[in-house]
């Protein structure tokens, strides 16, 4: 989605999230890339691993974790992959 998008759909909203799924450290720079053009506060910022059992997502959250904290954003896990496995439709 483009930046100008997401800053309309921010700007016409009360309440926002911006959600970021990050398959390894290497996103890290595109992630803080559209942070920053947005100029969202890093609270509303949610971060979560790419992963499709609960084994990649632990070992994901292992080095995503202390980045999420140290940057300032939310960390969040797939909770729909670990109730339901990686199913279509959940």
């Amino acid at each position: 989605m483009p930046i100008a998008t997401m800053r309309r759909l921010i700007d016409a909203s009360s309440d926002y999230q911006i959600k970021f799924v990050v398959d390894s450290p290497d996103d890290y720079r595109e992630l803080l890339d559209i942070v920053s053009q947005l100029e969202v506060p890093s609270e509303h910022v949610w971060v979560m691993p790419q992963g499709s059992t609960n084994e990649a997502m632990d070992a994901a959250a292992q080095w995503l974790k202390p980045w999420v904290q140290n940057e300032g954003f939310q960390y969040c896990d797939r909770m729909q992959i670990r109730w339901y496995g990686n199913r279509r439709g959940t």
